[in-house]
């Protein structure tokens, strides 16, 4: 419930580098559910702008870069 309440204060003062504090904090709790990840970047993607990163993507990036 703690980290519910310092999200929503983080989310209220606009603060990005703050957001991403609490996340590394509570990282071991927020492992425990994948989704908790997802919601987060979904979080970061409309309240900062943060684009989330596709791993595949960066894969054939990649891959196409050397061809």
């Amino acid at each position: 419930m703690q980290f519910i309440s310092y999200l929503l204060q983080t989310l209220q003062r606009d603060a990005f580098p703050l957001f991403s504090m609490l996340r590394t904090n509570y990282k071991p709790s927020i492992d425990r559910e994948p989704a908790f990840n997802e919601m987060l970047d979904e979080i970061a993607e409309k309240f900062y702008g943060i684009k989330r990163r596709n791993p595949l993507q960066g894969v054939f990036g990649e891959l196409f870069k050397m061809m």
